[in-house]
């Protein structure tokens, strides 16, 4: 099932790499952030909100993950050109599992853009697989400060719970993760058999 669910983790992380530069930044000095006009901004919360609204509503499973993939496009854009190079960069790096590479950029993108949630998300991700649980624990709080509705993070934060032996609190961040994109099936299996083990345990 761990297999199952860090693939949930991911979130379909090859299919955001774009067709711009992969290579890696490297030791350059991190990117002066151009500032983002606020109509700008507005208008991309505007559009996570209207396509979490349809994900809510989204009739099969098939439908919300169509919608699912949509939100996951929006996120992997910070709105500067230069970070999101940088982060495509560092997705390449992590598909091919290139993890210390990975997090040196992510680590100059949270320090240039501290307010891209997805900065913070995705050097979780790879703190996760190298199993520094508690690093990885700090990002998706930061993750969550900047987007509760992550449930890419609600997903990994439970399955830290789960790896460390915290069924309850694992069972209580999948359902976190579920009631904010219903077309976690996976999650939904998941939370099924973890509350048979509870079951199984008293």
């Amino acid at each position: 099932m761990r297999l199952l669910l860090v693939a949930g983790f991911l979130l379909a992380v090859a299919p955001a790499l774009a067709a711009e530069s992969t290579e890696l930044p490297g030791d350059t000095e991190p990117p002066v952030v151009a500032e983002q006009p606020d109509a700008i901004l507005e208008e991309g919360a505007a559009l996570l909100d209207t396509l979490f609204e349809e994900l809510q509503a989204a009739p099969t499973a098939a439908a919300g993950k169509v919608i699912e993939r949509r939100i996951l496009v929006e996120w992997h854009h910070s709105g500067d050109p230069e970070i999101d190079r940088m982060f495509n960069a560092a997705l390449l790096a992590m598909d091919i599992r290139a993890f210390g590479a990975a997090i040196s950029v992510l680590d100059k993108i949270v320090a240039a853009k501290p307010d891209f949630a997805e900065g913070w998300n995705k050097r979780a991700t790879i703190y996760y697989y190298v199993n520094e649980y508690d690093r990885s624990l700090a990002d998706i709080e930061r993750t969550l400060a900047l987007e509760p509705r992550h449930f890419g993070a609600l997903a990994g934060l439970g399955m830290i719970m789960q790896d460390t032996g915290n069924i309850p609190g694992a069972i209580a961040a999948f359902e976190r993760a579920v009631a904010v994109n219903p077309s976690l099936t996976n999650l939904k299996e998941a939370i099924e058999q973890l509350r048979a083990r509870i079951g199984r345990d008293i």
